[in-house]
């Protein structure tokens, strides 16, 4: 399931310190009805969702999932990606064009693969992030489509940068209120791992 920021919503009053899922519109199950993980896509035609935070091989997969998941994480803490300003030229073409596919949107595209298969390549040395989340990166990096990601190392490192004091340099991640204007938001919080 793809994630962006503007699918996350942060509690209030005694659910403050929980991080809410919104907007399952693309969720696909990745496994098969007997249990078995789903087939690896043949082809990424059919890649749809925020070009921003999509995984590189926008495939159904808790792997990708992990992977989007990294970007809106990584998006928040730097401020940016370094696609983002490829991601929103995307979108627009891509707005423009009826959501067909161009010259244009393809070349875009194409970028930003490009630029998300450095980070990976680079180990995030473009990315201004903490250790912990070099860590995370590495963990996706060697993720196949069928393998389960190791949660419990994932939360670890994240308890880890929150245990360290560094993710309140940080802070503030632009999310956006009903009426799609920007407001901050204190913290990326997930229960149990970030304090106020």
């Amino acid at each position: 399931m793809l994630q962006k920021p503007e699918n996350m919503c942060i509690g209030a009053g005694n659910q403050r310190d929980s991080l809410f899922l919104i907007d399952y519109g693309m969720a696909k199950a990745y496994r098969n009805a007997d249990g078995t993980h789903i087939d690896k896509p043949s082809d990424k035609a059919m890649c749809v969702g925020t070009q921003a935070f999509m995984s590189r091989r926008c495939q159904t997969s808790r792997r990708d999932d992990i992977e989007s998941w990294f970007y809106v994480i990584s998006s928040c803490v730097s401020g940016r990606l370094p696609w983002s300003t490829h991601a929103q030229k995307f979108e627009e073409s891509f707005a423009r064009s009826g959501q067909k596919w161009t010259k244009e949107s393809i070349t875009l595209n194409t970028d930003i693969q490009q630029q998300k298969e450095a980070l990976f390549a680079s180990g995030g040395a473009n990315l201004d992030l903490p250790s912990e989340l070099h860590l995370v990166l590495r963990h996706i990096s060697g993720l196949s489509f069928i393998a389960k990601p190791d949660y419990r190392y994932l939360a670890n490192a994240l308890q880890s940068w929150r245990r360290t004091g560094r993710h309140q340099e940080k802070k503030v991640c632009l999310m956006h209120n009903h009426n799609n204007s920007p407001r901050a938001t204190p913290g990326w919080k997930r229960k149990g791992y970030f304090d106020e």
